[in-house]
């Protein structure tokens, strides 16, 4: 027998159509919230409890920042400080968009939904880098860098965007080589880059952007403050006082929104007088980053790269005044007529424990060659050179054996894969050589010379305690 009577429901973040059958995406704003393992969603009522104003993202790792594509709608999010990963917002094709290998370890995150275009901090290298959002490509680029003078990145971490203006805001904890702890703008092409805000910055956490009213909101974990700022540097003042670790915050209409993280709170109070303080949620155990599922209207539509990427061959950058910057993504240069872009033609490839880069070695800044691979693994300068197919391949010792192996990429970011992870050994791989002339095997690997990998294998069978050998490959 079939009920008579029945009630259909919808996932969450969407809602029954008027004709109580058909489900529609729920275009009501909400709040996402970031906890260590999981994102969801809550309703800015108060008066609602619910925790379903999205569907759900569970079993993240350490989860970070978050901001979002209303566009494509999808939400992006960094975990462990190393990698930054997508999903839609009704919880499908949920993928890592830029692997740790190629983007190091990103801290907070910053969506042009004008040019469309992920700018993002990485505290671990001192920069504030960009990536395109949209191809198969994901041309990226840095920024600011650690200049040696106070207005360079130090340990920048939070990133918050006017992309109608051209400009970008980042709170930076500073660094000991003269950066001081700091709120800092530039132009969105990393350009005019300059110190808003110094002095009593302890630990400063995440930035919002008002950008109705022209002003910056970010946390100081030091003091337990909130404080507010015009975007011209010109004003500061304290909203919020007597919080234990302010951390994520964000603005919509005549409301600020935070989290802290030891008070286990999200709270809310008025943007302008920081009074009139309502707890949203309590209790809730490593509270992290937030963001209102909002576009706020009077933050623009258009600039100079929001049509045909502004015509622009890789990254469209914009800046104030309607201008724009073309750029290449890191390890090309513009062609003499600025079409296209093009490969350098000579540099210097370089490893470190954690990183490897390129240098281009004949022009006077010695600029990066190639697009950086780093993340958390550990490199042991151990790294070789296909040049006919733009290959670098580099052994990975990491400390978890399941991850030891060697690895590849293409000096444009493209091709990250792992060409081999087993039979590697507790110490590791120290040796490693590419057979160029061999060439090209099935299933398209260069050969990769096994005596380093034997040499290695053998003396850990035999307990020998040696210096680490190093091999060169002399194809005959």
């Amino acid at each position: 027998m079939r009920p008579r009577y029945y009630t259909c429901h919808c996932q969450s973040g969407w809602k029954l159509d008027a004709d109580k059958r058909t489900c529609i995406k729920d275009e009501t704003p909400f709040l996402m919230v970031v906890r260590e393992s999981v994102i969801f969603g809550i309703p800015l009522d108060p008066a609602d409890p619910s925790n379903n104003a999205m569907a759900p993202v569970s079993g993240i790792s350490q989860g970070q920042d978050i901001d979002f594509d209303d566009q494509q709608q999808l939400i992006f999010w960094v975990q462990n400080l190393r990698s930054i990963w997508q999903v839609k917002t009704s919880g499908a094709n949920r993928s890592e968009f830029a692997p740790a290998a190629f983007i190091g370890s990103p801290a907070g995150l910053a969506f042009d939904w004008i040019s469309r275009i992920m700018y993002y901090t990485n505290p671990t290298v001192n920069t504030i880098e960009v990536i395109r959002v949209d191809g198969d490509q994901h041309y990226r680029k840095t920024l600011i860098t650690s200049t040696g003078k106070p207005e360079g990145a130090g340990q920048p971490f939070g990133i918050a965007l006017d992309p109608a203006r051209g400009k970008l805001f980042w709170t930076d904890k500073g660094s000991d080589n003269g950066v001081p702890p700091k709120v800092g703008s530039a132009n969105m092409d990393g350009g005019n880059a300059v110190n808003l805000y110094t002095g009593n910055l302890a630990n400063i956490g995440f930035i919002a952007t008002d950008i109705s009213t022209m002003k910056l909101y970010w946390g100081v974990a030091g003091s337990g403050l909130i404080e507010c700022g015009t975007m011209d540097g010109v004003s500061r003042v304290v909203l919020v006082s007597g919080l234990s670790h302010p951390w994520g915050l964000t603005v919509y209409q005549s409301h600020l929104y935070y989290t802290d993280l030891d008070y286990e709170v999200i709270e809310r109070v008025d943007k302008v007088t920081g009074a009139n303080t309502l707890v949203m949620r309590s209790g809730m155990a490593g509270l992290r980053a937030l963001k209102v599922h909002a576009r706020d209207a009077s933050a623009g539509t258009t600039n100079a790269c929001s049509s045909n990427n502004g015509g622009c061959p890789h990254l469209c950058l914009p800046k104030p005044g309607n201008q724009k910057t073309c750029a290449c993504t890191t390890g090309f240069v513009p062609s003499q007529d600025a079409s296209r872009c093009e490969l350098y033609d000579s540099f210097a490839i370089v490893s470190t424990t954690k990183y490897i880069r390129g240098f281009h070695i004949n022009s006077s800044d010695h600029s990066e060659a190639m697009v950086p691979v780093g993340g958390t693994s550990n490199i042991k300068g151990t790294l070789d050179l296909h040049i006919e197919s733009g290959f670098v391949y580099w052994a990975d010792n990491s400390t978890s054996s399941s991850n030891k192996g060697i690895r590849r990429a293409k000096i444009d970011g493209g091709g990250y894969s792992t060409v081999l992870n087993s039979g590697v050994g507790k110490g590791g791989i120290h040796g490693l050589a590419v057979d160029w002339v061999a060439g090209m095997k099935p299933p398209n690997f260069p050969v990769m010379h096994p005596l380093s990998l034997q040499i290695q294998a053998d003396l850990q069978a035999q307990g020998a305690k040696t210096s680490k050998p190093h091999y060169v490959v002399f194809p005959l």
